[in-house]
């Protein structure tokens, strides 16, 4: 499952407030207490993403519900809402690091950031978080 190149072009011009881009894995969910643990992206996030890195174009926005699928999950320790989750998709040579935000009482998990960044970066990044679900990369 890809977003639709028409829900993710009514999202940037504000027409609907928010897009659905995947689940939580469950152990994930449970562990920061989000039921039931939906991802969303909302407007001024992707507008934010968009402006902030460039490198990141529709096709990458359009990945989104494919890299939480086969992504590492890690959770900073001193904020239990906040995850940092790395995915590279076998056809790239960078990561991707998304970071996402649980909110209204625990129920539902928004993407704050998305970039790309490479793999040595990634592992030292890793290291300093906790790994909750998927693929180690801090080895």
């Amino acid at each position: 499952m890809v977003a639709e190149l028409s829900q993710l072009q009514q999202l940037m011009m504000g027409q609907i407030p928010s897009l659905k881009m995947g689940d939580l894995p469950h152990q994930v969910a449970k562990e920061i207490g989000c039921h039931p643990g939906i991802i969303f992206l909302g407007a001024n996030e992707l507008r934010h993403i968009a402006n902030k890195h460039k490198e990141m174009g529709r096709e990458q926005f359009q990945q989104i519900p494919l890299l939480m699928k086969t992504a590492s999950y890690y959770l900073r320790s001193e904020r239990n809402n906040e995850l940092t989750v790395f995915s590279r998709p076998e056809w790239e040579d960078k990561f991707y690091k998304l970071g996402l935000k649980s909110a209204s009482g625990g129920s539902e998990v928004w993407i704050q950031t998305m970039f790309r960044i490479t793999e040595r970066k990634a592992v030292k990044a890793a290291r300093k978080l906790r790994h909750l679900h998927g693929p180690r990369i801090d080895i």
